[in-house]
């Protein structure tokens, strides 16, 4: 059965093909339901993590001992792309990256197996390493800032003990954490001069406190017939008790608790405080499950804390800060809102230039079809319905009626020319049936290259592609099988009586006259039309290579929230870095564009579980209807940081979903000595400070903290029967305090904690005076067996691929990446002189967009080339494709011209747009071209055929690239959220189609019949043939 046969067969089967089509869309419509909402697609980072612990070593020797066997091992395993590392007091962390497509599952074990191979050699003190495998998903997906209850504890207990247990409970949440809380604990503040004058060392309240406190079983019992267990109870249940508890001194009397340290009921001492606007308050994080939906799990999240708040409505309070699952709602909206918007410009261009209402319904309906049809495609594939999925939907909308117009053009054409419904349906259809699937199919092979793409582009991207081949698949069913049958029942048309097929440019009245005397005028004017088309080439490279248009890695977001780091002196206490966190937070108030601010002290906004006493971070959160300026409001952040001198800020946006690759400046200093390297970084920063646009130049070099450092005489320790462990056992119980058992109340269990009152703490001199208790039970002070050293600790050390490194990093601020890359690589080499075996390598974003870039212009060759062998199939021809491709170079000049114009810059986004452009500009000339051959095997001569061919497809060709490019203008406009992915790409499209439209209606007819006598000259030279033959004459 040929294509005429399957469109006559559509046609007399219209029940049959309603009930198939009925049933797709209901397909359609049930997985629109069960499709997945998210931000993204799924992405994989290829990445592992190995973390091992040495409690006591320092970066050198956690270097030399564990870092450098662990890289050398794992470096060799296959698909490995960088191994990292950093070397710091106690632990070592090494990172392995892996080429995309890696199999994690199968790497990870393959890494394992390498380091059960070196672990072997590690002194025993080195913990087993573990493997982490780094998985997006478990990013904090909401933010929630708690108060209520008459005080912090209180909040922080009643959070513990009800919220947290329910929240976890909720289907799909994996984890709740908390920031900023009160922690309960009994505290035994010992006094120590009391101990001094008792002689009693500190352990022996461990010892006796673990001794008391406890309940044991003694066995069972019978009496009688009846058996009972016998249970010792010695628990405390009192503070008295505790108070009361006899201490044996080592001379043989007792005291009582109370003689020598006072028993406190007290809180944990606060490492990390939270604030949110300005008051204490408990920040929680939830983390969803892994294969779970980002949308449901925050909706039930979000109606359980509704419960709760019903439920205890004077005990608890809360403000979401932040819920990614708006964000999320809030990009599909605004991307959906923009694909209709877009439908009905397109709806509305077919309505103005068929001026039939019915025939416009009719073209119509393949938009919905084809979306709900695209629908299901997606929920079969496994895939989830994100803004790049979505975005792909909208960009396509336009195009989806391009082969219902042209299929409809053709049909209503017929009719015109006096036939009935059902002949008009199937010649019009099955005439243009080859064209429109060698245009469907060309749109489509340009997607086919992303395969060779690699990194973070391939992962986004992919979806949009397969999402457009999808939908473009569905409007060409729709168009040769829906379409024909709805018009053999429907379409009306004004048949016209006295056809003589010398009228085709009154379908565009007057237009279409002037448009077929300028063709015959171009075609009789070659070079004059050719020069221009040349001209326009050429003049498409001014904007690139003058520098007007800038150059990104991805398109920049408006979140309208962004974070404030701020670190001071090393060292710093927490109550002092609290004070200048809230000078930020005075002057960030300020502006009444902020919605919130949420203050998290002790902590980086990159690793929240550390515990840095002079770092924090503020999280802003911009109001909805002003986050155009954020930008700005970052800016006088950070002027007002230039101010200061006591602490060092970072600001910075918050990316969507963990999309960012880095800070955009990122430069590696790589070299054996730390000395020279950090010298060479501090160069480096002076230097990259001076050029325009860059802001918060720094190196990651780390100066050590303040340490007292007690260095054991091995030899005099020795002599008392004490080990290392013994002495660092008794300083941490007197300074960090030590947990020997818990205190139980109310079924909740407290820590008991035996630490030296603060009095006796704050001085660093009484250190010396600490009392040790030898084995043989002699009272040893701690200055006896150990030197007292104050000194900076060590700092930790960055390595990358097995060399030494320090990274320079920055932001850029009104200038595009691209540009300040290349100021920054030509000061370096320009004004820094390297020593042999030192470097730098431009990293970050600036590494990314180099490869992104790279891979997208081969993925463009390859589009283009497979677009040539789509066209060379189909018209049997390695000639006649050539004239096709030759609107290709026309575009050039819409895109450049484009991108400057609306001020965007050429990046990721606006690279895909242009390999989308190699399938979708050759479609108008494939139709034309078409048309010629097809007119000329009917017996016309060629200018005949050009002339005729020319204004009767005027209709189509407007009609396809004014609903494409109006229905992706409101993707253009770039406005809402989620809207900025696209933006660039779509612009692109349109500019480039928009101009290459203009040539192509003048142009591609020139060129043919060029190309037409070249391959006559062709035939007559190889072929001695006569110049002219029957076909081509």
């Amino acid at each position: 059965m040929g294509i005429k046969g399957f469109v006559q067969f559509c046609i007399k089967r219209p029940v049959a093909v309603s009930m198939i089509f009925s049933l797709v869309v209901l397909f359609g419509f049930i997985s629109l339901i069960f499709l997945k909402l998210d931000l993204f697609p799924d992405i994989t980072f290829p990445m592992l993590a190995i973390i091992t612990n040495y409690d006591g070593a320092g970066p050198e020797e956690i270097e030399n001992i564990v870092t450098k066997p662990l890289e050398k091992a794992v470096s060799s395993v296959t698909g490995v792309k960088k191994v990292s590392s950093i070397s710091s007091p106690n632990s070592s962390t090494v990172m392995v990256e892996f080429n995309y497509g890696t199999d994690m599952d199968f790497a990870a074990l393959n890494v394992r197996e390498r380091i059960d191979m070196v672990k072997g050699s590690f002194p025993d003190d080195v913990e087993s390493p573990m493997v982490w495998k780094y998985d997006p998903s478990m990013m904090p997906v909401m933010f929630l800032g708690v108060s209520g209850g008459n005080s912090l504890s209180e909040t922080t207990d009643f959070l513990d003990d009800r919220i947290i247990p329910r929240l976890e409970r909720v289907s799909g949440v994996a984890s709740v954490d908390s920031f900023g809380g009160l922690v309960r604990e009994i505290r035994i503040a010992v006094d120590r001069d009391k101990l001094a004058a008792y002689n009693l060392p500190i352990n022996n309240i461990e010892q006796s406190l673990i001794a008391e406190n406890t309940n044991l079983s003694g066995g069972t019992t019978r009496s009688g017939e009846t058996e009972f267990l016998v249970r010792t109870l010695g628990e405390f249940k009192t503070l008295d008790e505790i108070a009361a508890m006899p201490i044996t001194l080592p001379s043989g009397g007792t005291i009582p608790l109370s003689e020598v340290a006072e028993v406190q009921d007290t809180f944990k001492e606060q490492d990390q405080f939270s604030r949110l606007r300005g008051k204490p308050s408990v920040i929680m994080f939830l983390r969803r499950e892994s294969d779970s939906n980002t949308v449901q799990v925050a909706r039930r999240v979000r109606a359980e804390l509704q419960k709760l708040k019903e439920d205890y409505p004077d005990r608890f309070d809360y403000e979401i800060i932040f819920d990614q699952a708006e964000q999320i709602e809030s990009s599909l909206k605004n991307v959906s809102d923009n694909a209709i918007v877009g439908a009905l410009l397109a709806i509305i261009i077919l309505w103005f230039f068929l001026r039939n209402l019915r025939s416009t319904t009719v073209i119509g309906i393949s938009i919905p079809v084809s979306v709900i049809v695209t629908f299901a495609i997606l929920y079969f594939s496994n895939m989830t319905l994100n803004i790049v999925s979505l975005g792909g939907l909208a960009l396509g909308v336009g195009m989806l009626v391009d082969n219902s117009i042209v299929v409809l053009e053709n049909i209503y054409r017929h009719r015109q020319e006096g036939k009935d419904r059902v002949a008009a349906a199937i010649d019009g259809a099955s005439e243009v049936a080859m064209a429109i699937t060698a245009s469907t199919a060309t749109t489509m092979v340009v997607f086919l290259p992303i395969v060779f793409v690699q990194g973070l582009t391939a992962q986004i991207f992919r979806e949009m592609a397969l999402t457009v081949c999808f939908s473009l698949l569905a409007s060409l069913f729709v168009a040769l099988t829906l379409l024909p049958m709805i018009c053999s029942k429907f379409l009306d048309a004004n048949v016209k009586e006295n056809h003589t097929g010398d009228d085709e440019a009154e379908y565009m009245g007057k237009f279409g006259l002037a448009y077929r005397r300028f063709l015959n005028y171009s075609i009789h004017h070659r070079k004059t039309i050719l020069l221009v088309a040349f001209a326009a080439f050429v003049l498409g490279f001014v904007p690139l290579v003058a520098g007007y248009i800038k150059m990104d890695f991805m398109p920049a977001s408006r979140p309208g929230e962004f974070t404030v780091d701020f670190e001071l002196a090393t060292g710093t206490p927490i109550e002092t870095t609290e004070k200048f966190a809230h000078r930020l937070e005075e002057f960030i108030n300020q502006f009444p564009e902020v919605e919130t601010i949420s203050t998290f002290i002790g902590s980086s906004s990159n690793s929240r579980n550390s515990d840095s006493s002079e770092m924090g971070f503020l999280m802003v959160t911009i109001k909805d209807d002003q986050k155009d300026k954020t930008e700005g409001i970052m800016e006088k952040v950070r002027q007002f940081a230039n101010t200061l001198t006591e602490a060092e800020l970072k600001v910075k946006k918050q990316t969507r979903g963990g999309m960012s690759s880095g800070l955009p400046i990122s430069i590696e200093i790589a070299g054996p000595d730390l000395n020279k390297l950090k010298e060479l970084a501090n160069e480096a920063v002076a230097i990259i400070k001076q050029i325009p646009g860059t802001r918060e130049v720094r190196s990651d070099y780390e100066e050590g903290r303040p340490e007292l450092q007690l260095r054991i005489d091995k030899k005099k320790a020795n002599s008392y029967g004490l080990t290392t462990k013994t002495i660092a056992s008794a300083v941490r119980t007197a300074y960090q305090g030590f947990v020997p058992t818990v205190f139980r109340e109310g079924g909740d269990e407290y820590d008991i904690r035996v630490q030296l009152k603060e009095a006796d703490r704050f001085r660093a001199s009484d250190l010396s005076s600490i009392i040790i208790q030898a084995p043989n039970g002699a009272l040893v002070p701690l200055s006896d067996v150990a030197e007292i050293v104050f000194t900076n600790g060590p700092s930790k050390i960055n390595r990358e691929n097995q060399t030494r490194t320090i990274k320079v990093t920055g932001d850029i601020f009104g200038r595009d990446l691209n540009s300040v890359t290349k100021d920054i690589e030509a000061a370096l080499k320009e004004q820094m002189h390297f020593p042999t075996e030192y470097d730098f390598a431009i990293t970050g974003e600036a590494e990314d967009m180099k490869e992104s870039f790279s891979s997208l212009m081969l993925a463009l060759v390859l589009a283009v080339i497979f677009v040539y062998m789509v066209m060379a199939i189909q018209y049997e021809s390695l000639l006649h494709p050539f004239t096709i491709m030759l609107t290709m170079p026309l575009t050039i000049f819409g895109v450049t011209w484009s991108l400057w114009l609306t001020g965007r810059s050429l990046n990721v986004s606006a690279l895909i747009g242009v390999i989308m452009l190699a399938g979708i500009v050759v479609n108008n000339a494939i139709v034309l071209v078409d048309y010629i051959e097809t007119l000329r095997r009917y017996g016309m001569s060629r200018t005949e055929a050009v002339l005729h061919a020319g204004p009767t497809r005027l209709r189509p060709v407007l009609m396809t690239t004014l609903t494409t490019v109006l229905g992706m203008l409101p993707l253009a406009l770039g406005i809402g959220d989620g809207a900025e992915m696209q933006a660039p790409l779509a612009t692109v499209i349109i500019g480039g189609l928009s101009f290459s439209t203009l040539l192509t209606l003048i142009a591609i007819p020139v060129l043919y019949t060029v190309m037409d006598d070249f391959g006559v000259w062709l035939r007559r030279v190889f072929h001695k043939q006569p110049a002219e033959v029957s076909y081509h004459s």
